[in-house]
């Protein structure tokens, strides 16, 4: 696995060179231009996951250019990165480049222990009014859709 940072991504398709470099494309480059992806040339681009939950919640936005311009990038992403393989190896791209999406690994295990990490989730916390020891919440038949035909689904806040 290369370490970039704490975020990691198996190393299979990523080309390691003195002018190869790396480029950690942002939610707002994709917005930008849905296809900077192809613009980097024999470079190596990574995505960090965090972008792809970012753009999956602007992609709803209708009538905007930024609902658009993420639907038209979440197309580009699925037809290069078919399944969770393809995006956890990285894909080669027809300009020459890389292209993966890195994992930051202290989302994917939580025994990794890190300060920066600790003051992240702490300030997300009360940011979110939520008390200190993380919450959790009850999900029932009621809550969660269970069946193909069902009469009511919904959110019972007296649980």
């Amino acid at each position: 696995m290369e370490n970039l940072r704490g975020a990691t991504a198996p190393n299979s398709r990523i080309k390691v060179s003195a002018k190869v470099k790396t480029f950690v494309l942002d939610t707002n480059v994709l917005l930008h231009d849905p296809q900077s992806i192809f613009k980097f040339e024999e470079n190596n681009l990574a995505i960090p996951v965090e972008v792809l939950e970012e753009l999956d919640s602007i992609k709803g936005e209708q009538s905007t250019e930024r609902g658009r311009n993420a639907r038209r990038v979440h197309r580009i992403l699925q037809e290069l990165l078919p399944d969770a393989r393809a995006m956890h190896e990285g894909v080669e791209l027809d300009n020459g480049g890389t292209l993966s999406i890195i994992i930051n690994p202290y989302l994917i295990e939580p025994s990794r222990k890190s300060p920066a990490m600790d003051r992240l989730r702490e300030a997300t916390r009360r940011r979110q009014g939520r008390a200190e020891p993380p919450t959790a919440a009850i999900i029932d038949s009621q809550t969660v859709k269970s069946a193909g035909v069902t009469a009511e689904v919904g959110w019972d806040g007296g649980k």
